[in-house]
This record gives C-alpha cells, structure tokens and sequence, in this order.
C-alpha cells in the first residue's frame, strides 16, 4: 500500500469492511491501559483486526556517536537491556489476554529502530494506539506515530482507562484547520459508534457551521457545546479540557501539531498544552 493514507477524502477505509487497529506496546507499565483502549476502538464494528506492536531497540545497530551509546548503557541500569524491556512488555501483554478473556489480539515483536520499524508496520493500519511516553523508545513511537505514518492515532494517557467509557462520548475539538477536517474524517467510524458527540471550540469566536456540516456528512448527529467563559487568561488548551470534564466526554477528536510539534512545544500551543495535561483519550491526526 505504501506511505499512503489508508482513507480516501471521505474517510472509508481503502478495504473496506475491515478495520485494522496496531497497538504499540514499548513500555510494560502502559501496555494494560493501551490494550484496553485499543479493544475499546475495535468495538466500532464486527471483524476489526487487533494487533500489538512492541520494536525491541537494537543499540549495536542503531546508534553510533559516543553519546547515544554512553545514553543506552544509562538506560540498561535503570530499565534493563531491550531484551528485558521486551520480555516485561510480552508478560504485560500476555497478563491482559488472561484477564480480558481476547483470543484475537496478535503479538508481533520486532528488532530495528522503532521509528523506521513502526512507519512499515504501521502501513497497513487504520489507526494506532500509543500510550503516553515514559522513555526514549515510547517517545519515538509516538513521534513516528503522529508524523511519519500519517495515520490517526489514539493516544492514552495515564491513569486507569474504563472500558467503554471512550465512545459513549467523544467531543470534537473545532478549528477550522487542514488536520482537524482530517481528524474528523479519519475518526468518522468512531463518531459514528459514540452514543453521544459534542464539539468544543478552540476560539469561542470560530463559526461551527463547517463542523456540523462534515459531521452530518459523516451520519453523525452531533450538539455544540455553548459558550463557556473560563478564569481570565485561561489558557485555550485547559478550557477545552476543563469543557470536556464538564460535559463528560470520554474521549476528544482532534487535529495535532498544525507547525511542528518543537515549534508548538516552544509556544505552549493548544496541542501541547492538551497533549500534556489529559486525562482523556484523545483521537489526533496531524
């Protein structure tokens, strides 16, 4: 299929009748959390394919300057060598087919760097989970995930995921952008699915006309939540966020990093700040 999406304009999948979900387990502690959500966004329909990623990062091929070495050695006293962080991520994973009951989910393990390896993984997906990262490799994962795979990705942030809870609300966060109308078409199965849909403006200023017009397009019926005048100097980021939780959304559909994700880390932009400080799941495309 290649470095494609795997949607057209529309937001169908390019084969149809089938979903396919990647979940990136680079770290054991998140690996529960994501899978779950994972089995959560496989709900959406009968036949989604389920499959857990973990790249086991090779430093004898990869890195090469003294520092990055002098970096991996750090990291095996602290973490273990990448064969022991793979073999806690396949425990972890093994852990939750047993309690969860799932005789579908595949395990794939692989050697290489983890950007390069989860981009040609990746090619085949409709959507890929990520936990929030907590080392070097999760970092990387993500960062392939939402600018190299040009896939939407769900990411879970810590604490303890519900089960369910992430589609019986999703809330659309609305800027009339390039990545949010993608997010929007991308999410369009789980939109769908969502017993309920609200969308939140970024600028309480910005038209929602185009936003309920695409999600109607999609079949999904969805209420504007209304004007919302937060503590002055609220940052746009924390009001979304602190709207979510008023309204109970379990989840936000979103567009990510319309300038770069170090640009946007520089400007505490809107991303980053919601990035940072949820607790919710959240549905991005960049």
């Amino acid at each position: 299929m290649g470095k494609t999406d795997a949607w057209n304009a529309k937001g169908t999948s390019a084969h149809p009748g089938v979903i396919m979900i990647l979940a990136v387990l680079e770290e054991a502690r998140t690996a529960r959390q994501c899978l779950t959500l994972a089995a959560d966004a496989a709900s959406v329909r009968p036949g989604v394919t389920l499959t857990a990623l973990h790249v086991e990062a090779d430093p004898s091929h990869i890195f090469t300057s003294p520092e990055e070495v002098s970096l991996q050695r750090l990291r095996v006293t602290e973490e273990g060598t990448s064969r022991d962080r793979a073999t806690r991520v396949r425990l972890a994973f093994d852990q939750w087919v047993a309690f969860s009951g799932s005789k579908t989910v595949g395990f794939l393990h692989r050697v290489g760097p983890v950007e390069v390896t989860l981009d040609r993984e990746a090619q085949a997906a409709d959507l890929i989970v990520v936990a929030r990262p907590h080392n070097l490799d999760s970092g990387d994962a993500l960062h392939a995930a939402l600018f190299d795979t040009h896939k939407p990705v769900l990411f879970v942030p810590d604490g303890a995921v519900r089960r369910g809870s992430f589609m019986e609300h999703l809330a659309v966060v609305w800027r009339a952008d390039m990545p949010t109308r993608r997010a929007i078409q991308h999410a369009a199965p789980w939109l769908r699915f969502a017993k309920r849909v609200s969308v939140i403006r970024v600028d309480e200023a910005c038209p929602v006309d185009e936003a309920l017009q695409m999600l109607q397009d999609e079949g999904v019926s969805a209420e504007l939540c209304g004007r919302n005048d937060g503590p002055q100097g609220e940052h746009a980021g924390a009001r979304v966020l602190r709207q979510a939780g008023e309204i109970g959304a379990g989840g936000l559909v979103m567009g990510a990093y319309r300038f770069g994700m170090m640009l946007e880390w520089l400007f505490d932009s809107t991303t980053n700040q919601i990035f940072t400080a949820t607790e919710l799941p959240l549905l991005v495309m960049h």
